[in-house]
């Protein structure tokens, strides 16, 4: 889900091969998956990134949330993970 962070509508992303479909916050409601990513945070610049987003998994049973920010530094043409905190909500 797009809250305070947008996608172009046109963007490719997979996942194990599968197109990931982008929503809103309205879709998401109208459409009740199973389990989304809410992305928060998005700052990237030449050298670093910091990204925070909540998966909302079991959404259709008995509802839970996991939040994760992470922290990279790229070399190069590589990016790695310098910090990572996985918290539930």
């Amino acid at each position: 889900m797009q809250h305070g962070v947008s996608f172009d509508k046109d963007i490719k992303v997979s996942k194990n091969g599968k197109p990931l479909v982008f929503l809103s916050k309205q879709e998401i409601k109208s459409q009740q998956p199973q389990a989304y990513l809410l992305f928060w945070t998005f700052e990237i610049n030449e050298k670093t990134a910091r990204v925070s987003f909540v998966y909302n998994y079991d959404q259709n049973q008995s509802p839970k949330a996991v939040r994760a920010d992470l922290e990279l530094n790229k070399q190069g043409t590589e990016w790695t993970v310098k910090t990572v905190a996985i918290n539930k909500v």
